[in-house]
Parts: C-alpha cells; sequence; structure tokens
C-alpha cells in the first residue's frame, strides 16, 4: 500500500526523506510538487524512543527538509493538512508554527465513507483519538 502511494501512484509523485541515528530509522516524510505550484506535505512519520533527539527535533528537521526540497522544485508555498487534535497532530502543528507555518480553519480534513466491516467494524464516532497519518489517498487533494 505505501509502495503504491508514494511510489507508484499515477496522480502523486512523492520524494520521500528520512533521518537515522546511526543505521536506525527515527521519521520519514514524504512531499511533492503539485500541478497549481504548491509543494505538498504527503506523509511525515516519527518512531523516536529511546534516541538521543526529541520527536520535535525530528518533525522539525523533517518539515524544513519538505519545505526545502519543494522550494527547489520550484514550489510557491507548502501546504499540509491537520485531521485532529490527536496529540501527534498537535505536536506536528506545534513544530509547524515555529517554523513559519499558520493554521487555515476551512475546508474539509477528512471525509469518511463508512461501509459495512463485519464484526470488526471500528465506530468513527471519536475521530480525536484515531492516529491518521497524511498519506494522500486519492490524488493530490487527498
Amino acid at each position: 500500500y505505501i509502495k503504491w502511494r508514494l511510489y507508484d501512484n499515477p496522480y502523486v509523485r512523492s520524494v520521500v526523506r528520512a533521518v537515522y541515528e546511526g543505521g536506525r530509522l527515527l521519521g520519514w516524510t514524504a512531499f511533492t510538487l503539485g500541478d497549481d505550484g504548491m509543494g505538498y506535505l504527503v506523509d511525515l512519520m516519527v518512531a523516536c524512543e529511546g534516541s538521543s533527539f526529541s520527536e520535535e527535533d525530528i518533525i522539525r528537521a523533517l518539515i524544513v527538509e519538505a519545505v526545502v526540497g519543494t522550494r527547489n522544485m520550484g514550489a510557491t508555498g507548502i501546504r499540509g493538512w491537520r485531521v485532529n487534535n490527536h496529540p501527534f497532530d498537535r505536536m506536528i502543528g506545534r513544530v509547524s508554527k515555529e517554523i513559519g507555518f499558520y493554521h487555515i480553519r476551512r475546508g474539509h480534513a477528512v471525509v469518511i465513507y463508512d461501509c459495512d466491516a463485519g464484526k470488526n467494524r471500528v465506530t468513527s464516532e471519536n475521530f480525536d483519538q484515531w492516529f491518521v497519518t497524511r498519506v494522500f489517498t486519492e490524488g493530490v487533494l487527498g
């Protein structure tokens, strides 16, 4: 799934960058340049427990890498999206603001299609408890 979404997706061609400590992967980001000239933060993941770096340090480095990378691709700006009040989402928001991003409170962050998943069905009633990655699922507009 991730391979198709990031590398073989016919709608979005992502660049992936990662942060390592020694040989251990601490986090990665994927970004792209849209047809509209905007850079897009496609995804960002961090798993740095036990590292000498904090989650905020890794997030900051990855977002800066995405900003510089999309700027070098010719982007006029860079966009990401915020889904909910999950602690990881809030942390990315805080670090992004420190770097110079701002939050535009409009539009729809996500669209959920409920379908019958049998006895393993997960309810969508408390969306703030979800951990949702930023992987785009339907092209540039996500």
